[in-house]
């Protein structure tokens, strides 16, 4: 048994595949992500800069084809406009990142998915917004190197739909089949609410951008991925953090 919590041992108990999350929920990059973002406007000639807030509200869990318009309303960009925008963010956050991504791996992740591994016949996935390429640049060999210990990985750029959408956890689903169990890790409220319309059993890990997001749809809400993690908000709160009793 993994977990301390019984509640969150019975959950990882009983499931068959486990389906992680990447940004912010693996790696805790969302501040990279957003000088990235910034630096490729910037770049492309735009003054619009985003606040943290804006991120929180606006992009976090979501692909950027979603909240680029948003972001850039005034200028009405036009797909040309987007995907040069895209190109350069992945550029500058492939350079920012570096080999660093190793510093910035959320506390407990590489001890859950070794435990996962050892026990027979559960599986790995993926299920990230962010391109193959964002994908392979943290879990690579480059920097992470546990891309191997997945059974099966879908991103942004393989769905028609981003999150809050189901569409990427049906994928999942489609491909292991309908009959496992299914318990989802993820930072954001848009990943809640994705895992949960795939009929997905799903544990918050909220990051200090998405910890006041509402994270009701999740099962649980915990500070970390390590064996003695804690509740840490009550499921039902979005704006102001409750502590849970212990």
């Amino acid at each position: 048994m993994y977990f301390s919590n019984p509640a969150l041992a019975g959950y990882l108990a009983e499931s068959g595949v486990i389906v992680f999350d990447m940004n912010g929920l693996i790696v805790d990059d969302e501040p990279v992500q957003l000088q990235a973002t910034n630096a490729a406007l910037r770049k492309e000639g735009y003054d619009t800069q985003l606040s943290e807030r804006q991120w929180v509200d606006w992009c976090v869990g979501r692909k950027p084809r979603e909240w680029l318009p948003l972001v850039l309303q005034h200028a009405a960009p036009d797909e040309e406009a987007i995907l040069r925008i895209m190109g350069s963010k992945d550029a500058i956050y492939a350079e920012m990142i570096g080999f660093e991504a190793r510093g910035i791996v959320r506390a407990g992740f590489y001890e859950l998915i070794e435990s996962i591994k050892k026990q027979s016949g559960k599986k790995l996935a993926v299920a990230t917004s962010t391109t193959r390429g964002g994908m392979e640049i943290i879990l690579g060999e480059r920097n992470l190197n546990v891309l191997h210990l997945f059974d099966y990985a879908v991103c942004g750029d393989q769905v028609a739909q981003a999150k809050p959408d189901p569409e990427i956890y049906l994928k999942v689903k489609a491909h292991f089949g309908e009959n496992l169990r299914y318990l989802v890790f993820e930072d954001s409220s848009p990943g809640i609410i994705s895992a949960a319309g795939a009929g997905m059993t799903c544990i918050a890990v909220p990051n200090r951008f998405t910890i006041f997001q509402d994270l009701s749809m999740a099962a649980a809400v915990i500070d970390n991925m390590l064996p003695f993690a804690r509740p840490v908000l009550e499921p039902s709160c979005s704006t102001e953090p409750k502590k849970c009793a212990t």
